[in-house]
């Protein structure tokens, strides 16, 4: 028998760091396979504050006081969020970043 085709619900999205270029989203292709879908450049100020928020959500991580660290990531996350949501796909059903900074 051969192997049923997996369905995905997430997706891998690769962005460059700190320059205006877009990259590029691996995403299922409904017959169980990946296709590569090219992202747009970005407003370079736009990558620059992504790119920061993301430095930033990775040191709050590191920090021991839960409620400083807590404070931190719920404003920087905020933020990048704001700036990645014209690049996630809204009808994703989850999905995996990769991000090169």
């Amino acid at each position: 028998m051969p192997p049923t085709p997996r369905t995905a619900a997430y997706e891998f999205i690769i962005v460059g760091g700190e320059t205006d270029a877009g990259g590029f989203k691996i995403v299922p292709d409904g017959k169980g396979g990946w296709k590569i879908v090219p992202i747009p450049p970005w407003n370079p100020e736009a990558v620059l504050q992504f790119a920061s928020a993301v430095r930033i959500v990775a040191e709050a991580g590191r920090l021991r006081a839960p409620q400083a660290q807590q404070t931190i990531l719920k404003a920087a996350t905020a933020l990048v969020g704001s700036e990645l949501a014209p690049v996630l796909d809204k009808g994703a059903a989850g999905g995996t970043l990769v991000i090169a900074l």
